[in-house]
């Protein structure tokens, strides 16, 4: 028999992708078992940058910024991941090159062009979260920029 009271659940309890199984029970006995549900990655956090190439327009700051998230997660520690692309490989073969912590809610983070080297073809930034009591690993977004205007 199925229930016909309403049940609603806070963002946060679904803000990742994967396979959810709800059960309602009552003094702990199964009262219904929905079936599960399928949550695919969301877009809703995208990396921009001011143009597809740093160099030569940039003289001093590259300015990263991106959307936040509509449901706030506040068990969350977000990180900008820089690579570097070698010339003629792409983000598979990529360096690792540094991280940085960020707030979301700040949307920008301004980075200086010196660490940027014209030996490489391409760097990519990483938009990534990591659940502080269990660690869970969740990428977000990423994009790509271009290293010179050829």
């Amino acid at each position: 028999m199925p229930l016909i009271k309403k049940v609603i659940f806070p963002c946060y309890h679904l803000c990742f992708p994967g396979i959810y199984r709800i059960i309602i029970m009552n003094d702990g006995w199964i009262v219904q078992i929905i079936k599960p549900i399928k949550l695919e990655q969301t877009n809703e956090i995208s990396i921009s940058l001011p143009r597809p190439y740093i160099f030569p327009r940039c003289l001093d700051y590259l300015r990263i910024t991106w959307t936040n998230l509509s449901c706030s997660i506040q068990d969350l520690e977000f990180k900008m991941r820089v690579f570097a692309v070698p010339e003629g490989s792409n983000f598979e073969q990529s360096y690792y090159m540094e991280e940085y912590d960020i707030e979301l809610s700040q949307q920008a983070l301004e980075l200086p062009c010196y660490q940027f080297d014209i030996i490489y073809a391409q760097f990519c930034f990483e938009i990534v979260s990591v659940q502080k009591f269990t660690a869970r690993f969740n990428e977000w977004a990423q994009q790509c920029v271009y290293t010179e205007n050829c």
